[in-house]
């Protein structure tokens, strides 16, 4: 019998080595599947990088621009201006709430009538052509 090519030999190919139920402990772990396979040897962590040559001068120019050169402002907070008092809603007029529901009803009137008596795709028998009268 010839061995598969694309048979890595991780998982198990013969029936013992198949887990039967409450047979757990008579085969492979997951563990000693997964320690046969090769890992990378872990990076180590560089060094540091050296500080850079124009930090210190960055730090000098810093110190020297900036030394009392912003005062500390506090600032005031602006004035909100005055809104006048909104306006009382207006109540509706008396027909538009039965105008509304009208027109729900025949929007809904229309979709029902059109489910109930719709011919759904079908098509109308051909009327019959009479016999010309001559």
């Amino acid at each position: 019998m010839a061995s598969d090519p694309r048979d890595s030999g991780l998982t198990p190919t013969d029936v013992k080595s198949v887990a039967a139920p409450g047979r757990r402990g008579e085969v492979s772990s997951d563990a000693k599947i997964t320690a046969r396979i090769s890992r990378p040897d872990s990076d180590e962590t560089p060094p540091p990088l050296p500080p850079s040559p124009a930090a210190e001068s960055a730090a000098r120019w810093l110190a020297r621009t900036h030394a009392g050169a912003v005062p500390e402002i506090t600032p005031r907070p602006t004035p909100r201006p005055e809104l006048p008092p909104p306006a009382a809603p207006q109540a509706a007029p008396p027909w538009v709430i039965p105008a509304l529901l009208a027109v729900t009803m025949l929007v809904v009137g229309i979709i029902i009538g059109a489910l109930l008596f719709g011919h759904r795709g079908k098509t109308c028998p051909p009327t019959p052509t009479a016999p010309a009268h001559g």
